[in-house]
């Protein structure tokens, strides 16, 4: 299980894939934080599919987390 405001993640390498999960609530636009998915800080070695991620544009569009140090306040 993932704590409540802990940051999170996943990939998938297949094509035609369903990400189902439960919250504790329904989504509020408001309460969004994210931080960016390859932040060389955090350090994760994604692997990368072929033609590269498919990301929302929200995704996208996150910060470092260096660059946002009240995010998770």
């Amino acid at each position: 299980m993932i704590p409540i405001g802990f940051a999170h993640a996943f990939i998938t390498l297949e094509p035609d894939v369903e990400v189902l999960y439960k919250t504790t609530a329904p989504y509020s636009a408001a309460h969004d934080r994210g931080v960016a998915w390859d932040d060389p800080g955090i350090g994760i070695a994604w692997p990368s599919p072929p033609g590269g991620p498919v990301l929302s544009d929200k995704d996208r569009k996150w910060p470092r987390l260096k660059d946002a140090p009240d995010l998770f306040e």
